[in-house]
């Protein structure tokens, strides 16, 4: 039985021509003002809203998981992003507010997710 060494194994890989592989630059003047870096993790800005009803606050966007906090009405909280989940009074959308815990989009209202962006 014949063995090889790791070096003559090698050989045919040496010997192969250099390929290149380049990637193209991105169009930067398409792409407009900012970088993809800016566009892609920019800060995002939060959006507060006064609550009309008293709001549990969830650890995941379901009504079985925990509840980590509660706001009374009137509370003034902060949103960071919308999210979907399980559906309540055929709504499926949830907040995730400042405190890193989820509400019910049904219990904010429609008023206080104008302009929040997409988790």
């Amino acid at each position: 039985m014949k063995s090889f060494s790791t070096p003559l194994l090698l050989i045919p890989l040496i010997a192969l021509p250099q390929a290149s592989f380049a990637v193209p630059a991105p169009d930067i003047e398409a792409a407009g003002p900012f970088t993809a870096v800016e566009t892609r993790l920019g800060k995002r800005a939060s959006i507060t809203c006064t609550l009309i009803t008293d709001v549990y606050c969830r650890l995941c966007p379901q009504t079985s998981c925990v509840v980590i906090g509660q706001y009374p009405r009137g509370s003034i909280v902060t949103i960071d992003c919308m999210i979907k989940g399980e559906i309540i009074n055929g709504n499926p959308v949830w907040a995730r507010l400042g405190d890193r815990c989820y509400t019910s989009a049904y219990s904010l209202g429609a008023a206080c997710l104008e302009n929040v962006p997409w988790c």
